[in-house]
């Protein structure tokens, strides 16, 4: 679990701080002391982004910033373990079987996964999804999208994806962080999700605000799927560009 107990500042008021200690130099500034005794949830964390979101769609996406801004609204498939780097989990598939030959991968998604407006995450958003990237020409689609055959919706929680052939490197690049689920019934009826405010995710947070050139936030989804998560009640990213001012700000304490 984390904790924060960051106080809400603007962002003038923290490169202000941050700019004061640099003045008088690094070496002059301790930093701050780690808290003891047993994790305590809530809090909204502060965070740096090195850029604006340079788009909030990760289908349409391919850079960083954007990312990074929208991995924490949205879910995939799997993902990789961020406690075990090396180790492929499910995210909004609860579970999957591979076929005896390799072939094909069948995804149970989890029952309980709702969108952000109550609505259920279904085999259809997948399935549009997926199709989806391929359509808009996602930079990162070629990734997995050269090893698939097919995708169906064999009922409401139950995906099947056909490859072309047995490929060790499908699962792992689906698993990337660009390969985001998004609501059917939101995209397809023309909204336009590069636009924050009309984001309609599954993820552990949803959209609060954004400043550009100066931060964004987002705030905890109560019905998010996952028992007890997230452990934060928000994070409140500030775009600092330079290395020599995010040092100054964490050593101000405000990372």
């Amino acid at each position: 679990m984390a904790s924060s107990h960051h106080s809400r500042i603007g962002r003038r008021e923290f490169l202000k701080g941050a700019a004061a200690l640099t003045s008088l130099g690094l070496s002059l500034v301790t930093y701050p002391r780690t808290g003891h005794g047993q994790p305590k949830a809530g809090g909204v964390m502060p965070m740096a982004a090195f850029a604006d979101p340079d788009i909030w769609d990760p289908h349409k996406g391919g850079g960083q910033a954007g990312i990074q801004a929208s991995s924490q609204l949205y879910n995939q498939l799997v993902g990789w373990d961020p406690a075990n780097p090396g180790k492929i989990i499910g995210d909004l598939a609860e579970s999957w079987a591979i076929s005896d030959d390799g072939s094909s991968y069948t995804f149970k998604l989890h029952p309980n996964a709702k969108w952000s407006d109550g609505r259920p995450v279904t085999a259809e958003d997948v399935t549009f999804s997926l199709a989806r990237i391929a359509d808009v020409g996602s930079p990162r689609a070629s990734m997995w999208r050269t090893y698939i055959e097919s995708w169906e919706a064999l009922n409401p929680l139950t995906v099947r994806i056909k490859l072309k052939s047995p490929s060790a490197a499908f699962l792992p690049f689906l698993a990337v962080d660009f390969v985001k689920i998004l609501p059917k019934h939101v995209v397809a009826a023309g909204v336009d999700v590069s636009k924050p405010e009309n984001i309609v995710g599954s993820g552990p947070f949803k959209f609060v605000d954004w400043k550009k050139g100066d931060s964004y936030e987002v705030t905890r989804n109560s019905m998010y799927f996952k028992t007890g998560r997230p452990y934060l009640d928000g994070i409140r990213h500030y775009v600092i560009r330079d290395k020599g001012t995010l040092i100054a700000a964490y050593k101000f304490g405000e990372f």
